[in-house]
């Protein structure tokens, strides 16, 4: 099994890369769980009956649960390993298509761009995450920039 704190540093990263993480099916709990943390019991998420009558038909996962799990998704896949310091943010986050419980979901992650920082033991970089579904249809997309680790100084 890959070790996914494998030491890596920003010059591991080009441009073009491109990373697929395993998949997970978004269950039941995940949607009740997220709804306690968080505090979002929108009907659209918690009651059937009233969901029936929206678009969908049926309840749907929060937007920002399957967010998170994507997150998690490409931690768990090693991606990164060590070479994060620090997320920046995430721009462009767009919810295309309703993820349901019951439907698997994962991350292709591609590198847009790197850039050096005035300081020489750190980059930025920037990815492009993309959610799919089983049906390989996205889901969710968004850019997230990273604060990394450079070879120059560890």
């Amino acid at each position: 099994m890959e070790d996914v704190m494998a030491h890596k540093t920003w010059e591991d990263y080009l441009a073009g890369q491109q990373f697929r993480t395993s998949a997970l099916t978004v269950t039941e709990t995940h949607v009740v769980v997220f709804s306690g943390i968080t505090g979002d019991y929108h009907p659209l998420h918690m009651n059937e009956e009233y969901a029936k009558q929206m678009p969908f038909k049926t309840r749907i996962a929060q937007g920002p649960l399957i967010f998170s799990m994507a997150v998690g998704l490409v931690i768990q896949a090693g991606v990164f390993g060590d070479s994060v310091i620090a997320w920046l943010g995430g721009n462009n986050l767009k919810f295309i298509k309703p993820v349901i419980p019951g439907d698997t979901v994962y991350v292709e992650a591609e590198v847009l761009s790197t850039k050096e920082t005035s300081a020489p033991d750190r980059g930025i970089a920037n990815f492009l995450y993309t959610v799919k579904n089983q049906h390989e249809e996205t889901v969710v997309q968004v850019e997230m920039t990273f604060l990394m680790h450079r070879s120059l100084v560890r």
